[in-house]
């Protein structure tokens, strides 16, 4: 008797094998793809309360007590919520001297112009060093444009924390 014969078939990886497998291997990684982007707290990072800040240089004096605490904050492209404001700082100018009364320093303008300090919170999903809100990413340096129910206004993000 011959081995040939004794029924067994010795099988060789041919094309259309290899080809299956790249298929089945592509297609857990696509699924895997999809639950990290849907959920990116799966692999790391998570939901955090921030503070950030955003400072808006030479406005106009008018712009004065239009954004205020409580206030939502807008962002102008997608008006999606990036925000609520916690305080507002508007920075003098000009020292032009100091109150008889009280003796603190009295502040101007320059050509009617201000500077508006905001601090915003809002809830982002953080990993290290990188921040977003929903898909608004935010960054320190990232120049923004927003918007409150009373005013627009455009600044740069100068701190987060």
């Amino acid at each position: 008797m011959s081995s040939l014969s004794s029924g067994k078939k010795k099988h060789r990886l041919n094309a259309i094998d290899f080809l299956l497998i790249i298929l089945i291997v592509g297609a857990i990684a696509a699924a895997v793809v999809m639950v990290v982007r849907s959920n990116p707290n799966i692999i790391s990072g998570g939901d955090k309360e921030i503070e950030y800040v955003v400072k808006s240089e030479s406005l106009p004096s008018q712009l004065k007590g239009c954004i205020s605490k409580g206030d939502l904050i807008y962002d102008d492209a997608t008006n999606q919520v990036i925000g609520t404001v916690v305080a507002v700082s508007e920075a003098p100018t000009k020292l032009v001297g100091y109150s008889s009364i009280t003796g603190e320093p009295v502040y101007t303008e320059v050509d009617g112009k201000t500077d508006i300090t905001i601090t915003v919170k809002a809830t982002v999903w953080a990993n290290g060093s990188s921040y977003k809100i929903d898909n608004y990413r935010i960054a320190v340096g990232m120049d923004v444009s927003f918007h409150t129910h009373a005013t627009a206004l455009s600044g740069q993000i100068t701190k987060i924390g």
